[in-house]
């Protein structure tokens, strides 16, 4: 999914996505991966493979696709075919993750005000939050070894046109940029 989300990405990423793909032969249905990438280190390590679709990734499909995934679910489940794609709107999107390997979490909750200026800006933008602290932080990192502090799902006319919107959201919320070393 992440090659119909982003579109280019860079080729070590793809290459790596290629590889976990044919040796588990994922040749048909909805699945994902998760990378993280360092850039101080030049690490790349896979997360989590996922053989399913992954909800945060159904409105990509919809925006870059013009494919609504839910109903042409339901329509499969029902034995009914699947209605036709519309035209997409957007030409990128993605699911931008932000995940810390230690005891931080989210530096910044966006206030009222941001959540309006992201609702007025960036209108189809899908926001999620995940803070933690104390005992449900230690956990998380205990036994994944990472924690998940908020997820953001947006479209782009283009890939630089969704960077351009990532980066916008990063320096109103005082966020970092990791995936501002992609390309």
């Amino acid at each position: 999914t992440a090659g119909l989300a982003l579109g280019a990405l860079p080729k070590r990423v793809r290459a790596a996505t290629e590889k976990v793909v044919r040796g588990f032969e994922l040749d048909h249905g909805f699945f994902n991966l998760e990378f993280f990438y360092n850039p101080d280190t030049d690490d790349l390590k896979l997360i989590e493979i996922n053989p399913r679709l992954a909800a945060q990734l159904g409105p990509l499909y919809e925006w870059t696709q013009g494919v609504d995934i839910y109903t042409t679910a339901f329509a499969l489940a029902q034995n009914q075919p699947p209605p036709p794609a519309q035209t997409p709107r957007f030409g990128a999107a993605a699911s931008f993750v932000w995940r810390s390997f230690g005891p931080s979490t989210c530096p910044r909750i966006p206030t009222r005000e941001d959540h309006a200026w992201l609702a007025r800006e960036f209108p189809e933008a899908r926001l999620y939050l995940y803070p933690k602290k104390g005992n449900s932080l230690q956990r998380d990192l205990k036994w994944l070894g990472s924690h998940r502090w908020a997820l953001l799902n947006m479209p782009g006319l283009d890939e630089a046109d969704l960077k351009a919107r990532y980066l916008r959201i990063c320096q109103r919320f005082g966020w970092p940029a990791p995936y501002d070393t992609l390309g």
